[in-house]
């Protein structure tokens, strides 16, 4: 997170450990998730678009970074009033050229790219995750929309 510094992306401020957790400090949002909009109501094409691309280009920022996320859902993209897009939820993200990912295969089912789901890790050596499966969990929220 330390990485991205992007409107569409949520800012990391800063980080406190303790022996037992580590909090992260961001910049202050609205609490309100894209998936909680898509329960209460539709949006508008305009707003569809806006979010569309808002959501493109804050991946498109990730990827210039070398940065994959791995858990693009509705509920890590924050909204308000105004329907801006914030990505949050960097929980599983990782760098693409990382030496060893962790937890290989992950994500939220419905939104993960097929190669994810089939993939074996003690039959194959190669490399998993690109920027791509982030694309194809973006394209299921467009569905979604």
């Amino acid at each position: 997170m330390r990485c991205l510094d992007h409107n569409k992306i949520i800012k990391l401020i800063e980080i406190h450990e303790t022996p037992e957790f580590v909090y992260l400090v961001t910049e202050f949002t609205h609490p309100q998730t894209l998936e909680k909009m898509l329960r209460n109501s539709k949006a508008s094409v305009g707003a569809t678009k806006t979010i569309i691309f808002s959501i493109l280009k804050a991946l498109s920022h990730m990827a210039s970074k070398g940065i994959l996320h791995r858990n693009v859902k509705p509920s890590n993209i924050l909204l308000d009033d105004k329907r801006t897009v914030k990505i949050t939820g960097f929980s599983l993200a990782t760098f693409a050229n990382a030496p060893k990912i962790n937890f290989t295969t992950c994500g939220t089912p419905g939104y993960i790219a097929p190669e994810i789901l089939t993939y074996e890790e003690e039959t194959s050596h190669e490399r998993l995750y690109d920027d791509k499966c982030d694309v194809f969990s973006a394209g299921c929220i467009f569905f979604h929309l």
